[in-house]
């Protein structure tokens, strides 16, 4: 292809430049929507794990304590 080693640098310096107001502000917006979209999808993941452990508990016998 085209291009050198150093094709893909111009790209990553131009990501460096500081964003703009506007740019910054769509940029949170977007964060706090995907934060809270990943929220949502841990809280579901977790909720799964307790009920896996609830019938895990509920079907393994339990001994008396050792004393």
């Amino acid at each position: 292809g085209s291009g050198g080693p150093g094709a893909a640098q111009g790209a990553e310096e131009a990501r460096k430049e500081p964003l703009s107001r506007e740019e910054r502000r769509r940029r949170r917006r977007a964060t706090a929507k995907y934060r809270t979209a990943h929220a949502t999808r841990e809280r579901v993941r977790v909720e799964a794990f307790n009920v896996a452990f609830a019938e895990l508990r509920r079907l393994l016998p339990t001994l008396p304590p050792d004393k």
